[in-house]
């Protein structure tokens, strides 16, 4: 969870006399301090020289204040399940169950998928293991009745098959074994 913050920026800009509302802003401001200074004399000393000719010439400097955030976790920032739950009482507990809800979720399908896999391997081995052994059962058939030669090409040939697979592995474990592209 990561909370970056910019605060800070205070940007003073001269703002353009042509403004009638900047013009009217500088012109109550002017009277303000006048009458300020009517009801107190000692102020005359105190506000700067440059503040009075800025508001005689009928130029105000606005200040403008920008804060940038920047937020990254699983949940929302919790200034906005806060205001979540005013607008709506509990919002932010339903936000909560629904994450949990989707985690859950894909946990289950992760499970289905890891366990269906596990289940094709046993059921592949134990094909395998049948043809092996129905394979070898017709060689010592074909062998007990006297053709040797066709016996000794079947166990040849199963023997081969099985040690190709041993070796080499399955062909399609390669491409299983390769994650998606995440988005």
């Amino acid at each position: 969870m990561n909370a970056k913050s910019n605060k800070g920026q205070l940007r003073n800009q001269p703002v353009n006399n042509g403004n009638r509302h900047t013009q009217e802003l500088s012109q109550k401001i002017a009277e303000q301090i006048s009458l300020a200074v009517k009801q107190d004399p000692e102020l005359k000393g105190k506000i700067p020289p440059e503040i009075v000719e800025r508001l005689s010439r009928n130029q105000v400097m606005i200040s403008r204040f920008s804060s940038t955030e920047r937020f990254e976790g699983p949940f929302p920032h919790p200034q906005t399940l806060e205001q979540y739950n005013k607008v709506l009482p509990g919002a932010a507990e339903r936000v909560f169950a629904l994450t949990e809800r989707e985690q859950l979720h894909r946990h289950g399908l992760q499970n289905t998928a890891v366990n269906g896999t596990i289940s094709r391997d046993k059921r592949g081995q134990w094909m395998g293991y049948t043809i092996t052994i129905l394979v070898l059962l017709i060689a010592v058939y074909f062998a007990y009745r006297g053709n040797t030669a066709f016996a000794g090409t079947l166990i040849t040939v199963d023997l081969v098959a099985l040690a190709a697979i041993f070796v080499s592995g399955r062909g399609g474990n390669a491409k299983e074994n390769q994650s998606p592209p995440s988005t």
